[in-house]
């Protein structure tokens, strides 16, 4: 989903302002990484979290973020804390699996991907 320009343009006048509540950082992290900004999308992404974001949605965004970097063990810790923070069965929960499965591949070891993709399959 595409966030509006005048939804983005009202975070960021507020961000400059100092004003910017957990949810408008989320939302600028989320339009940096789509940007390709990463290091802009972690700057938000962490400033969200200080303010009091829930913990599953900026963590699977840092995940996110961090295996686009190639910071696989800072990602692969990212999303395990997204899953473990996503309610039971929730959607969030089985993309952080998903995405942990993939990151254990791209670290060179499949049988460790086995178990979160087993268990995100099971959520789906």
């Amino acid at each position: 989903m595409r966030e509006p320009d005048f939804e983005t343009g009202a975070a960021s006048e507020r961000a400059e302002k100092g004003t910017a509540s957990a949810a408008d950082h989320h939302l600028l992290a989320v339009h940096a990484y789509r940007k390709g900004e990463l290091a802009r999308a972690l700057e938000h992404n962490e400033r969200s979290r200080s303010l009091g974001a829930p913990v599953a949605a900026p963590a699977y965004l840092r995940g996110l973020v961090l295996r686009e970097m190639g910071r696989l063990d800072e990602a692969a810790r990212a999303f395990e804390e997204a899953a473990d923070a996503a309610p039971d069965r929730d959607r969030l929960r089985a993309k952080a699996l998903s995405s942990l499965g993939a990151v254990r591949c791209l670290e060179g070891d499949p049988r460790a991907a086995l178990e979160p993709l087993s268990r995100a399959c099971w959520l789906r």
